[in-house]
């Protein structure tokens, strides 16, 4: 009985040991984690109120490295236990913590060489490794605060609850910065590897992530996530307010996909890179309010794939992904511009070499509204960009662009449609292009190159056009210049012009050259052969300017049959647009004889000019058979001096001189039937035609003077003799002939006028 009873009462005492070494048990079991977690010297006091239960009054905790300080203050912490599960597998039933504050201070960076980078176990990272590090069944925080202090930036304030179980965390956050409040997140995750993420701000949820970690050879991490932009950059710019400087941003981010890790991350090796693997499909939708002073808005809508794997990055962007511009306010109204993308383009980077990346070919279209101006509706069929491949490392980018179509629509007025296409090199130092610009139905084809010099911002051009044949291009032009003379007629000819130019430092210089070769055509009473025309215009930068030309025409037959023309012209503006002019060099031959003019200068300001014409060597047998009066005809030489003045749109000639030169000529008419039978009747008349039947002039001169009204007074002066009448006396013979002379010109009758003078003198 009493050996029993020994047993009992042994018994008795293990048991009370047991249940008395509990607390110590308990705390050893909390000081062990804390050890386990790198904590320095824990101080808590414990309490025990009830026999499955203790409580730790007040707990104080630390944590100091080169980069931060942790303190931990908590308290009271109610802990409740089995003892048998305490005992045997140092596990709690659950710890209660109303409140609890952790404090996390990270101190000025120390630049220090850290060694080797070491490894970094994933495993532990696991929602399910970090459900297991709890020595509880379950962690509930009534209120949590942790304050993130940094250098020279404000505090970061973290408040609130945490319910951590062992198959479960689930915690919602109060975040403040500074004094201002940046809303709630909700997190979540179990021990299926399940997680989710919500951030809100003003109620409004602005990201969310949900995924889960499946775990094999490799830990791949499964992502859905959205992202609102515009709550976003409101919750950005209460952290950095510079943000609210930015341009306004709005829209949505998607993104689904998967990043794979190794269960154990080496950061020894340069290339560890090479250990992850990923594949997200983002959808992206945003939009730019004025993101520049030329642009209102910008619109970016994209399908993207970004994957990691080996070590190199692609960024793929599907076919359709765009971009719309929407131009500010500006002189000219310009629509929204878009640009989209035709097909895939693939941009590769090698993590460990970035400078070798890669791009595919890039083929974007661009398209437009019409472009509305005046009256005028501008046109554009989609343009056409295409950069070739290239890498990184290349020196140069190469690519085209084409325009199929422009038209320009105008009430009234034709254009030709045009058509342009665009090589271009992109090097380091310079852009080079070699377009091309020609009309549909038309001869019209331009071809030119232009450099932009990044060195010294300048810029070279140059350009050619396709000789032009001009036979019967006057209908073509009459098409888009109505205003063109419906009598002009042109049935040869070949145009050819250059150009080119230089801008720098906002200056234009430019060079046009044009010339025509052989023309023929005929205006009306006009009618010219062998044309030749060269002109050289030059744009100076103050924007004056001056063309210098000379003109060559084999033959202008303007009822007086003009040879031989020759004119240089030099026109110049300055940059008021104030006009001058200078002919010089203009000569022709007219009627056997030699006609020049004496050097002009024009001013516009004055619009005026005086110069004279000199008249060489006209043959009168040719003036005479220009009227093809029967029985006419006569041979000398004249010559002499026009004073021509010209004002305010009026010419005048005044003093005008006109001579025979030596030794004289002869002048003969032999009447016909009809001018005889007047005679028969008029002994004057009949005396002044047998003069004239051979009369041997030694002196013939004409005095000239022309109004601006068109009149022209010819004061004619004849000396000589008929040697077969009247003995061969001299004879003085004076004529006076007044005409409007355009229309004189116009129907050649200068010798009618001379023989109805005679008929009036002699009745």
């Amino acid at each position: 009985m009493r050996k029993r009873l020994s047993w009992f009462l042994i018994f008795i005492l293990i048991l009370g040991a047991a249940y008395a070494a509990i607390p110590w048990a308990a705390r050893q079991v909390v000081e062990i984690w804390l050890a386990d977690q790198g904590f320095n010297n824990p101080r808590f006091s414990i309490s025990h109120p009830a026999w499955n239960e203790f409580q730790i009054n007040e707990i104080s905790l630390s944590q100091e490295d080169a980069e931060r300080r942790m303190a931990l203050d908590a308290g009271p912490i109610l802990i409740r236990y089995h003892p048998a599960r305490l005992l045997l597998n140092q596990q709690l039933t659950e710890i209660q913590i109303p409140t609890a504050r952790l404090s996390l201070t990270y101190k000025p960076a120390i630049h220090t060489n850290t060694g080797p980078a070491g490894e970094l176990a994933i495993l532990p990272l696991l929602p399910t490794r970090l459900i297991g590090l709890l020595p509880a069944d379950r962690l509930l925080v009534g209120e949590l605060a942790i304050q993130i202090s940094t250098p020279q930036r404000p505090d970061w304030h973290l408040r609130g609850s945490l319910d951590l179980t062992d198959y479960q965390l689930q915690s919602r956050v109060h975040m403040r910065y500074g004094l201002e409040e940046l809303g709630w997140s909700d997190i979540r995750f179990d021990d299926h590897n399940q997680f989710s993420l919500k951030m809100l701000y003003n109620d409004e949820a602005f990201i969310n992530i949900e995924g889960n970690i499946e775990q094999g050879d490799l830990l791949t991490l499964n992502i859905d996530q959205q992202t609102h932009l515009t709550r976003l950059r409101q919750w950005l710019s209460v952290i950095e307010p510079a943000i609210q400087n930015w341009p306004a941003f709005s829209g949505k981010i998607s993104s689904s996909g998967y990043i794979r890790l190794p269960l154990a991350l080496s950061f020894d090796d340069t290339r560890w890179f090479d250990q992850l693997q990923a594949k997200q499909q983002l959808t992206t939708a945003i939009a730019l309010a004025q993101p520049s002073p030329e642009l209102r808005q910008l619109v970016i809508q994209s399908k993207q794939q970004l994957q990691l794997e080996n070590g190199t990055l692609s960024i793929s962007l599907k076919p359709d992904s765009q971009i719309k511009a929407t131009p500010g306010i500006t002189d000219l109204p310009l629509p929204p511009l878009t640009a989209k993308l035709t097909t895939p383009f693939t941009l590769t980077i090698p993590m460990h070499a970035p400078q070798q990346a890669t791009a595919s070919a890039l083929q974007l279209t661009f398209s437009a509204p019409p472009i509305r101006h005046d009256n005028k509706v501008i046109r554009s069929g989609p343009v056409s960009l295409n950069l070739a491949p290239f890498t990184a490392g290349d020196s140069s980018l190469e690519g085209t662009l084409s325009v199929p179509s422009l038209r320009i629509s105008q009430p009234g007025q034709h254009w030709p449609v045009l058509q342009i296409s665009n090589q271009f090199q992109l090097n380091p130092d310079q852009l080079q292009n070699r377009f091309k610009i020609s009309a549909n139905d038309t001869p019209l084809s331009m071809e030119g190159t232009a450099s932009w010099h990044t060195d010294n911002n300048r810029a070279d051009f140059n350009w050619q056009l396709q000789p032009i044949g001009l036979k019967k291009i006057e209908h073509l032009i009459a098409r888009y210049y109505p205003a063109l003379p419906a009598e002009l007629q042109l049935s040869a000819g070949l145009l050819e012009h250059h150009g080119f130019g230089r801008w720098q430092n906002s200056q234009l210089n430019l060079t046009l050259r044009q010339t025509i070769r052989d023309l023929r055509f005929n205006w009306d009473h006009l009618a010219g052969q062998q044309g030749q025309w060269r002109s050289e215009l030059r744009l100076r930068p103050d924007g004056s300017w001056r063309d210098k030309g000379q003109l060559r025409l084999g033959l202008l037959d303007a009822g007086l049959p003009l040879e031989n023309l020759i004119g240089d012209y030099e026109v110049n503006s300055d940059r008021r647009g104030n006009l001058s002019a200078t002919l010089s060099n203009s000569q022709c031959d007219l009627l056997g004889g030699h006609i020049n003019l004496s050097p002009l200068h024009y001013n516009q300001a004055q619009d005026q000019f005086s110069t004279l014409l000199n008249v060489e060597q006209l043959q009168l047998a040719q003036i005479l058979a220009l009227e093809n009066q029967q029985g006419l005809n006569g041979e000398g030489l004249i010559s002499g001096t026009l004073p021509l003045n010209y004002q305010r749109g009026q010419f005048t000639i005044t003093n005008g001189q006109l001579s025979s030169l030596q030794p004289g000529g002869v002048i003969r008419f032999q009447a016909t039937p009809e001018v005889a039978a007047i005679a028969s009747t008029n002994a004057g008349l009949s005396m002044a035609l047998e003069a004239l039947s051979d009369f041997r002039y030694k002196q013939l001169t004409i005095g000239v003077t022309y109004h601006a009204d068109g009149t022209a007074l010819l004061d004619t002066r004849l000396k000589g003799k008929n040697p077969g009448w009247n003995n061969g006396r001299a004879v003085n013979l004076g004529v006076n002939v007044e005409e409007n002379l355009p229309k004189l010109i116009q129907t050649l009758q200068i010798t009618d006028q001379l023989t109805e003078s005679l008929k009036k003198r002699y009745r």
